[in-house]
């Protein structure tokens, strides 16, 4: 892939869509603070690639406030320690590996995550993964 300095949704959608013809899935990742349009552009993304496309949010990996508290770090809630990185880094190698593949959703609503709340299948072949670090 040529190295790109700076390109527009649509040429970034150009060849995100290229890899759906490959054989098994392919990763898109988007990192930014929080705020930065992460989750938009993920959103804009999957819309117009469809149903081969999935969104895994890094937020599933938040750690539970009562462990959060427990560690001292309650007030740093979305700070790098407060997530399961090892937890998110074994998902994204298993969605490389694994066809049908459960993660967790962070629910705003209730400040929780939970467990198994979104699925990918065989037709999730453009995983994009969107967080913080």
């Amino acid at each position: 892939m040529p190295s790109i300095d700076y390109i527009n949704f649509k040429e970034l959608l150009g060849l995100i869509a290229k890899q759906n013809s490959l054989p098994g899935r392919f990763i898109v990742a988007i990192c930014g603070p929080p705020g930065s349009g992460k989750s938009t552009i993920a959103g804009l993304l999957v819309k117009r690639l469809g149903q081969c496309a999935k969104v895994v949010p890094m937020d599933g990996f938040h750690l539970d406030n009562r462990q959060l508290k427990n560690l001292g770090l309650l007030h740093r809630k979305g700070a790098p320690e407060t997530f399961d990185a090892f937890g998110f880094l074994e998902l994204v190698k298993d969605i490389r590996r694994t066809e049908n593949l459960s993660f967790p959703v962070f629910d705003r609503d209730t400040d929780k995550t939970i467990m198994d709340a979104d699925n990918l299948g065989p037709e999730h072949k453009i995983i994009i993964i969107e967080g913080n670090y």
